[in-house]
């Protein structure tokens, strides 16, 4: 999957910017030998960072050392310091659970990385064994059998779920009391690729496999995408990275959370009024709602201000961004295009029944009338979304 700086309502541009400073994914790396690989800017910087925090004796203990050290206070759980030559983050496991037998091993533990490169960090949990078998150490039946250990990782966790929810989600917390500016990187963008991010491997010697390119590669290292089956939440950290405000939408905000003083003030609130602000409380489809052929998503309009006739200032998406949409009254309708108009079925003082009606049409996907019923009830606090 290839790596999209700008995702819907949410913005990775600076995880973009960071690995721009450090790898050559502009101007066709491909140009470049392995030599004079070496001679790329980004490339010296890495290499000093990797000094500057792994070699160096008296930052590795101020930078990091004093970070394990916060966290074993902080954690009832076994620590362990996991950083690897090959990595370019700081990492380490909590344990949380391990059986281990003379024969066999099972280790269910938490992961974290912190990288070096700027302000990021991710974790998840691995579930993973170990088995000791005897093993020829060559072809001859003479040769000499020894005992010998074989691993497995069995599924990673990439999110708070399961046996390892308040365990990760504490985790989370003490990373964040120690590094308060840094973003999670969430699964899905950790396995995003960006050609060129492994140049840096070809070029110092390493392995070259599907991961190589990836964010979690350029920002932790080629060890640190896990290479398994998975559980959880793949998205989960997206709410980190939501776009911020323009200016624009900020004014348009002010003005909106106004109307919601003005809809929470007890002469508006207890009338029975269309032009009021309105918050979607449920929805289900309509009894006669045909099922779209193919692919079909419509988002719902999860704040909707009616307080000044002819425009309606709605919220909607991850982002809950404020915007003006026209709209026009005819009958019971209210209508916002050729495409969308709302039907009122019934209103009082605090709650707003309405039926959504389409008229879509685009190749093989189509959809007409009735969608879906949706109940709205008043908004008296911006803070109740």
């Amino acid at each position: 999957m290839e790596f999209q700086p700008e995702l819907y309502d949410y913005d990775f541009r600076a995880i973009y910017d960071t690995i721009k400073e450090y790898y050559p994914i502009e101007g066709g790396y491909k140009q470049y030998t392995r030599e004079t690989l070496k001679t790329f800017d980004g490339y010296k910087k890495i290499n000093q960072l990797v000094d500057e925090n792994f070699f160096n004796k008296r930052n590795y203990k101020e930078r990091w050392t004093a970070f394990q050290k916060f966290l074993q206070g902080s954690i009832d759980k076994k620590m362990d310091d996991a950083h690897t030559l090959v990595d370019t983050c700081f990492g380490g496991g909590v344990t949380i659970d391990k059986l281990v037998t003379p024969e066999y091993a099972k280790t269910k533990m938490l992961h974290y990385f912190i990288s070096v490169f700027g302000p990021y960090y991710t974790v998840y949990a691995m579930d993973r064994s170990e088995v000791k078998l005897p093993t020829k150490m060559g072809p001859s039946k003479n040769e000499e059998t020894r005992i010998l250990s074989y691993h497995a990782n069995h599924v990673a966790t990439v999110s708070p779920v399961f046996e390892y929810e308040l365990a990760f989600l504490q985790l989370q917390t003490k990373i964040k009391e120690w590094f308060p500016t840094y973003k999670f990187i969430p699964y899905d963008i950790g396995i995003s690729t960006i050609d060129g991010i492994s140049a840096y491997v070809q070029t110092y010697g390493g392995n070259i496999d599907a991961y190589s390119d990836s964010i979690y590669t350029g920002l932790f290292g080629p060890s640190v995408p896990p290479r398994c089956p998975l559980r959880g939440d793949q998205r989960f950290g997206f709410s980190e990275w939501i776009k911020p405000f323009s200016k624009t939408e900020t004014e348009l905000l002010e003005v909106l959370k106004q109307h919601i003083a003005q809809t929470a003030s007890p002469p508006v609130r207890e009338q029975t009024s269309l032009h009021k602000v309105w918050k979607l409380k449920h929805w289900k489809l309509a009894p006669t709602a045909q099922k779209p052929q193919g692919m079909f998503g419509m988002e719902m309009i999860d704040v909707m201000d009616l307080t000044d006739s002819g425009k309606v200032i709605c919220a909607t998406g991850k982002r809950k961004v404020p915007e003006i949409i026209g709209c026009k009254m005819e009958g019971d309708n209210l209508i916002f295009n050729a495409l969308v108009f709302y039907k009122i079925l019934r209103i009082s003082p605090n709650e707003l029944e309405v039926v959504m009606h389409v008229d879509i049409a685009a190749g093989s996907i189509a959809i007409k009338g009735a969608l879906c019923e949706m109940t709205y009830e008043t908004m008296i606090e911006w803070s109740d979304l």
